[in-house]
């Protein structure tokens, strides 16, 4: 070791899977999409998946009209959900660009 530098230690003190962290300390889940691709059949789906994915997270809709240069967001009041089933769920509206873009709210 060179004269005058210190050896550095690194302690584990929390070990959790992927999937815990983001159901511990997620608070809400906010989904993007274009307002043209709400309709009755995207109602129905993301519906039948929040009712799937029962937990304790908050999930918000964002609605754009690029058209207009309008956003709007819709905030689910009784409907709360467990993130990592609802995201894996809700992947296929993501791929195919139904719902543009996720993020999550980190709990304080």
């Amino acid at each position: 070791m060179q004269e005058g530098v210190k050896e550095l230690e690194v302690r584990i003190n929390k070990i959790e899977l992927l999937e815990e962290v983001m159901n511990n300390h997620c608070s809400g889940i906010n989904l993007l999409m274009p307002v043209e691709n709400i309709n009755d059949e995207f109602v129905d789906e993301i519906s039948k998946i929040a009712k799937n994915n029962k937990g304790d997270t908050r999930v918000s809709f964002i609605v754009e009209d690029m058209e207009d240069n309008v956003q709007l967001t819709l905030k689910s009041r009784n409907r709360k959900v467990d993130v990592s089933g609802f995201v894996a769920d809700i992947e296929d509206m993501i791929n195919n660009r139904t719902i543009t873009s996720f993020n999550l709210s980190r709990r304080n």
